[in-house]
């Protein structure tokens, strides 16, 4: 008999961490938030923060650091290293890079002189795009390699910055970038699943004998993308403008949102789904124009989205909004994204100003 009893009890522990319904697990979650108003980082436990009203945080911390090099952070400039237990932020336009170690451990104030705070910047003032705009920064936990996007009028890259984990502090990183040649306006990248890396492009060169145009989905590696391989592009994929991206690596599924207030100057916003999913085997052939598997949200509710975030291992997805250029205190929030009955909380966050926010599902 108490046998039996020892079985039920590891089963009981085990499904107070897993969700039947949707088949994910969404315990031991923590959501990180980066406050660019007050220059600090915010957490909350994931599953208090969907079902609370008035969520209380677990952490709030800060540093001189913050204040003094991150007081633009980039749109979607927030990314976690779960693995290494390492966060990232970039800067929007000086291309620095503050890198905190240990975060899962930090609470409070940060001493600037603390080893777990550390500073980078990417390249030379020569080395950056002129007038151009960094934005959202990924990290590919098997490599360490972060990858940033950077943009301006006419030019598009995504830098790539390998052993970001190691990187000492004020040292200025050797340029390297990946693009596809003639495409503009990168502003999502998604790294993981083995070395593969996800972009999307608000336009570029027409693809295909189709000559088919817009904005598109790529994917690739840290060496760069092909031309006519690895894309999704068309009206059938249902992308716009500002395409924010999320991996879902559990699951293979790559998660898009879209700033429908401007998405598209020929489809109206109303009749536009602001998070679309597609399975990361539609890059693998089936044409370049396909539809995503399954959307979220409404217009209505989410037409302002700009910045995406997915834990990767758990079953969560997060989005930020943005009123013109203007960040926002509104946090959006799925639990099990994959399941038809997600319904999305939304928060306010009193007197904050979100641009980052990023999930670690290794708690």
């Amino acid at each position: 008999m108490s046998l039996v009893w020892a079985l039920l009890a590891i089963a009981s522990l085990n499904l107070s961490c897993v969700d039947v319904p949707g088949g994910g697990t969404t315990g031991g979650t923590v959501l990180y938030a980066y406050d660019s108003n007050a220059h600090q980082l915010i957490e909350w436990d994931a599953s208090t923060f969907y079902d609370s009203d008035s969520p209380t945080t677990l952490k709030i911390v800060s540093s001189s650091v913050f204040t003094n090099q991150m007081g633009n952070l980039a749109w979607g400039g927030l990314c976690l290293d779960s693995s290494n237990n390492r966060l990232f932020m970039v800067h929007e336009t000086t291309g620095d890079v503050v890198r905190v170690n240990n975060v899962r451990n930090q609470s409070g104030t940060i001493s600037s002189t603390s080893a777990d705070v550390a500073k980078f910047t990417l390249g030379s003032s020569s080395d950056r795009l002129p007038s151009g705009k960094f934005g959202q920064a990924t990290i590919d936990p098997a490599t360490g390699t972060l990858f940033v996007t950077e943009k301006n009028d006419s030019d598009t890259r995504i830098w790539v910055v390998s052993g970001a984990g190691v990187i000492l502090d004020g040292a200025t990183v050797p340029l390297t970038s990946i693009t596809a040649s003639g495409d503009k306006e990168c502003t999502g990248v998604a790294a993981g699943l083995g070395g593969q890396v996800f972009s999307y492009f608000n336009t570029g060169s027409a693809i295909g004998i189709d000559q088919i145009n817009g904005p598109r989905l790529r994917k690739g590696t840290s060496t760069g993308f092909s031309a006519n391989v690895s894309v999704l592009v068309g009206t059938n994929t249902g992308v716009g403008k500002y395409g924010s991206l999320a991996l879902d690596s559990g699951n293979n599924l790559l998660f898009v949102a879209r700033h429908n207030v401007d998405a598209s100057t020929v489809e109206k916003p109303v009749t536009g789904k602001p998070v679309l999913a597609f399975s990361v085997g539609k890059f693998n052939g089936g044409g370049y124009d396909q539809a995503p598997d399954f959307t979220l949200g409404t217009a209505a509710d989410q037409g302002n989205l700009r910045v995406l975030a997915h834990p990767g291992n758990r079953e969560w997805l997060a989005a930020l909004n943005s009123s013109g250029e203007e960040p926002a205190n509104v946090i959006h929030i799925w639990k099990l994204p994959r399941d038809s009955g997600s319904v999305p909380k939304i928060k306010n966050i009193t007197a904050a100003l979100f641009k980052g926010i990023a999930f670690d599902g290794n708690n």
